[in-house]
C-alpha cells in the first residue's frame, strides 16, 4: 500500500496491481495493472483497532490519568493526528471550547473533529481530533467518538465513584 498526496492537501491510501507477461525469451511483453484506492477501509480499520485497544486498556487501567494519557496515545497512534482532552466542560460550553481549541491550533491542522466524554451522565470533557485536510465528519469518526467518549467516560466515573466511596 502507498500513501498519495493530493493537491488539495489530502492524503489517500492506494492498493497497487500490477502483472508483467513475459515474451518466451523471458522479456517483458506489457504491463497490467492498477490502483485501488482503499483509503476508508484503512479509516475503519484504525478506527476500530484504536476502539479495541482503549476499551482493552480500560479493563486494565488502575487510575483515571493514565487511563485518559493512554486513551490519547492511542488516538494519536492509530489515527496518525494530533488528540487532546478539555476537562472542565459543561455541555453548553462545548461548542465554545471547541471552536477556540481550533483557532488556536490552526497552524497544525486544517480540521477537526470533537465530541464529548461522558460518564454518570454528565459531559466530563471533550476529546479532539486534528485532520491534516479540511473535510466533513464522517460516520467513521462519529463512530468512533461515540464509543470512546463513554467507554472513558463512564470508566472516570466509576473511578470517581469509588474515590468518592473509600
Amino acid at each position: 500500500m502507498q500513501r498519495i498526496a493530493r493537491p488539495d492537501g489530502s492524503v489517500r491510501v492506494l492498493h497497487s496491481f500490477c502483472r508483467v507477461p513475459a515474451r518466451r525469451a523471458g522479456e517483458p511483453a506489457r504491463l497490467h495493472g492498477f490502483c485501488l484506492d482503499v483509503t476508508e477501509r484503512v479509516r475503519l480499520e484504525q478506527s476500530q483497532a484504536a476502539q479495541h485497544e482503549i476499551a482493552l486498556m480500560l479493563t486494565r487501567a488502575p487510575r483515571e490519568a493514565q487511563a485518559v494519557e493512554t486513551a490519547l496515545r492511542i488516538l494519536r497512534e492509530k489515527l496518525e493526528c494530533p488528540a487532546r482532552l478539555w476537562t472542565g466542560v459543561a455541555a453548553p460550553e462545548t461548542p465554545a471550547i471547541v471552536a477556540r481549541a481550533w483557532r488556536e491550533q490552526r497552524a497544525l491542522f486544517d480540521g477537526g473533529f470533537a465530541f464529548p466524554v461522558i460518564g454518570g451522565g454528565s459531559t466530563l470533557g471533550v476529546i479532539e481530533l486534528g485532520v491534516g485536510a479540511r473535510a466533513a465528519p464522517d460516520a467513521v469518526l462519529h463512530e468512533l467518538g461515540s464509543a470512546v467518549g463513554v467507554l472513558l467516560g463512564e470508566f472516570v466515573a466509576r473511578q470517581r465513584l469509588e474515590q468518592h466511596a473509600r
